[in-house]
């Protein structure tokens, strides 16, 4: 069943953690290197020096008053590289990371980012520890990436200190410790980082690692989302539906969901298919619902997902149809969805949209018991099935 908005926040540290790995959307959309010229080359290349040689590529990389073009773009990175310029090595690791103008070559790009990193480059730090924590280019390695993430924040790099609090917040790496994480958004968010300022208020408004306080949490969400990170307007919009810290606010609510939403956030698109489907600051609607449910649900958005497929299999606001339910249970179980499994298995118990078959309704189940889904368990107790 589709959690309603009021239940939303009341998140666990599972649901925490989530926004917060999300802030890595913030991070890697914002520029390497602030003092990379973006203006169009001036001077014959063979004139350049290394600085000047990365400007003109980069130039070339955005099509800054020239045409676009990231193969003239590599060439100049190479040249700066090979002249010793580490940021620009920096800039051919984004290239093989993104495949511009290159096949994507996520080791390739590890090796220039190590590359600039050694020479000591402290973004490129970052990237290396980066690709260590996501597994890019090289088997995941989270002690490795916090190792990387703390050379990094030692030679300045702003964009560090988030990551070392997430990891310290889903204990990666390190042992989990909530004071730990919440101590390293502060620094990330005293130093500008978007992603920590969103992580810092999500400390305040669960409560974790430092004192709960709605008041902070509203002013970190608002101080992220206005340093550029939009994913902030959904925490920003759940406050004002639950009135943490504020009077309840519907309207208002919608209206930061959909900023969130007009960013591209799934999760803000799940939030506004909520508000039409128990009709808070709106009319309900249940069409509209499942309209946004499918927008979060191709978004990537797990809950969006199941919202998605529990409405096919109730038929709110579309035509019950148990296949297309399960399509969406499937696609949101692959995507690591502990609640879609038991959906499945419910409808393996039942027969609905599949064969019936007990036995894979127990195995499923047991899955999302073992991920800590309660109901799963009590179906499981409920039927004889505990081991």
């Amino acid at each position: 069943m589709a959690l309603s908005p009021k239940e939303l926040p009341h998140a666990s540290r599972r649901l925490a953690a989530a926004a917060l790995s999300c802030a890595v959307m913030c991070i890697v959309a914002t520029p390497i290197f602030a003092d990379t010229a973006s203006s169009q080359p001036s001077t014959a290349p063979a004139e350049m020096t290394a600085a000047k040689l990365r400007d003109a590529g980069y130039a070339y990389e955005i099509g800054n008053g020239i045409p676009q073009d990231y193969h003239k773009a590599m060439k100049l990175y190479r040249r700066a590289a090979d002249a010793g310029d580490g940021k620009a090595m920096t800039l051919v690791g984004m290239l093989y990371c993104n495949g511009l103008g290159v096949p994507k070559d996520d080791a390739t790009a590890l090796s220039w980012f190590r590359r600039a990193a050694e020479g000591g480059t402290p973004r490129a730090m970052f990237l290396v520890g980066y690709c260590y924590e996501m597994g890019q280019g090289v088997s995941p390695d989270n002690a490795n990436a916090m190792s990387w993430f703390h050379k990094a924040d030692e030679a300045g790099e702003a964009s560090a200190a988030e990551r070392i609090g997430d990891l310290y917040l889903n204990g990666k790496g390190v042992a989990q410790d909530d004071a730990q994480a919440a101590t390293w958004f502060a620094k990330g968010a005293e130093e500008g980082n978007s992603a920590a300022m969103l992580g810092l208020g999500a400390m305040y408004d669960h409560g974790m690692g430092v004192p709960q306080d709605y008041a902070k949490a509203m002013q970190w969400y608002q101080k992220s989302f206005d340093a550029g990170c939009p994913l902030a307007a959904k925490s920003i919009g759940v406050l004002y539906v639950n009135g943490r810290g504020i009077p309840t606010d519907n309207a208002q609510a919608m209206n930061w969901f959909q900023k969130g939403a007009n960013a591209g956030d799934g999760a803000a698109m799940t939030r506004i298919g909520l508000l039409y489907a128990y009709g808070l600051g709106v009319t309900k609607d249940h069409v509209n619902a499942m309209v946004w449910f499918r927008r979060a649900a191709e978004a990537g958005d797990l809950q969006g997902t199941t919202n998605l497929a529990d409405g096919y299999i109730r038929g709110d606001g579309v035509a019950q149809d148990y296949s297309k339910g399960l399509f969406w249970y499937r696609r949101a179980a692959d995507a690591g969805s502990v609640d879609a499994n038991f959906a499945i298995g419910l409808l393996y118990e039942d027969g609905l949209g599949v064969p019936k078959d007990h036995k894979q309704a127990v195995a499923l189940t047991r899955i999302a018991a073992a991920a800590g889904n309660k109901s799963a368990g009590k179906w499981l107790a409920d039927h004889g099935e505990v081991n």
